[in-house]
């Protein structure tokens, strides 16, 4: 949730904040990760650290795809 949706909804700074600290935690160790694997791939060039992030880019979202599939179908089988 965004700082202004959890405003605009009320949301308690006490209930936000954590959250918001562990998700920006999350991210930002997220991203270290991903530098260190595409740093020594892409060598620092800017160029190919633009391919590389949206291949990984569509990796991620083909992921998503096809759990999203599994889920659907094993829902419509289950009886």
């Amino acid at each position: 949730m965004s700082t202004a949706a959890a405003g605009r909804f009320g949301l308690p700074v006490r209930r936000f904040l954590p959250w918001s600290i562990a998700s920006s935690a999350a991210w930002s160790v997220y991203m270290l990760l991903v530098g260190l694997a595409l740093g020594p791939v892409t060598g620092g060039d800017p160029l190919l650290s633009l391919f590389a992030g949206v291949g990984m880019a569509l990796v991620t979202a083909a992921g998503f795809a096809v759990v999203a599939r599994a889920r659907r179908n094993r829902v419509a089988v289950a009886p």
